[in-house]
């Protein structure tokens, strides 16, 4: 699998990077041997980098791969994240010390490549919104990720880019971070465009990419699938928002919409979610959450087939635009 730049780490990453978290699944609700197998096919297909958190099933993400990780051909890059409470505010550090500790502890290692700030920033989101203050203030997270990458516990720092829009692009603009996880998809394309149509009406992360690529930041693409709606007409039951501006009903109805308009089959939807997240040079990699071990082999072969094509990615623009009058 081709490997892109992540941003100024001086750091490689695959396309695809295997997400650990709940709404796939595969490596929190899967059984033992299923999860074994995705993690051996994910490295032998050059998958060389598990993302997670300690929040994904309450550790049981992390144990996972902490348990295979030294049967596996080769030692994967793993990043993991970090999430404060209110009451975290008024010990920063220690809040974060002691979180990846505990992951090192599931994981089994003493360094990862990646830490992310797991919290929205601002306001809303499904976890505490950290204030932009002590993210980029004296003390502050973005600080103490720099002090752990000087003691080589991690090689990068990085932040999730959801929650307010505008405290996303201040981070960004920082240069505080190496990284953002940057919510990009079919239905929710804002991060890579200047404006929104004037009636836009989900959250509006314009100019996201941009600041990214002006500070040199690597990009992991979140939400590729926007939690199951752009996958499959079928509901497992895991789906959830994290676009503030949307309702689960409103994406997947929007998402039906959409496929109608680019003339695909429900076999297809996924790998054309895929592959149009993929076509962003901005976007270092796809951060994909998959069910089982099929999941993984069908965007496997999406992937091969590179960059979605002009025309349907020209339907794409035209369909967000075509709302502003609906």
């Amino acid at each position: 699998m081709n490997q892109r730049r992540l941003g100024k780490t001086g750091l490689l990453i695959p396309k695809l990077v295997l997400g650990g978290g709940y709404t796939g699944g595969v490596l929190i609700l899967a059984d033992e041997a299923e999860r074994e197998t995705a993690l051996q096919r994910a490295v032998d297909a050059g998958v060389d980098w598990f993302d997670t958190a300690p929040l994904y099933g309450n550790g049981e993400s992390e144990l996972t791969i902490g348990r295979h990780l030294k049967s596996l051909p080769r030692r994967p890059r793993v990043s993991t994240k970090v999430g404060l409470d209110a009451e975290d505010l008024t010990d920063i550090e220690g809040a974060i010390r002691r979180s990846l500790e505990q992951s090192f502890t599931r994981l089994g290692i003493d360094q990862v490549e990646l830490l992310q700030l797991h919290n929205p920033l601002g306001s809303g989101g499904p976890q505490f919104p950290v204030p932009l203050s002590a993210v980029l203030g004296k003390g502050g997270i973005a600080e103490v990720l720099q002090a752990m990458k000087a003691e080589g516990l991690i090689a990068a720092s990085g932040y999730t880019a959801l929650g307010d829009p505008e405290a996303c692009l201040r981070v960004a603009s920082s240069g505080m971070f190496d990284t953002a996880q940057v919510y990009y998809n079919m239905l929710n394309p804002s991060a890579a465009w200047a404006r929104v149509p004037t009636k836009w009406r989900s959250q509006d992360f314009s100019g996201l990419l941009a600041a990214c690529r002006a500070q040199g930041m690597g990009v992991l693409g979140i939400r590729v699938f926007a939690g199951g709606a752009l996958a499959s007409m079928q509901r497992h039951g895991r789906e959830f928002v994290l676009d503030l501006g949307s309702t689960q009903e409103q994406e997947e109805a929007r998402a039906s919409t959409l496929f109608d308009v680019l003339g695909l089959a429900e076999d297809d939807m996924a790998e054309t979610a895929l592959r149009f997240v993929l076509s962003r040079p901005e976007v270092s990699c796809a951060v994909i959450g998959v069910a089982d071990v099929a999941q993984l082999e069908a965007a496997l072969r999406a992937q091969e087939k590179g960059a979605l094509g002009a025309d349907a990615q020209k339907k794409v623009h035209d369909f967000h635009c075509a709302e502003e009058v609906v």
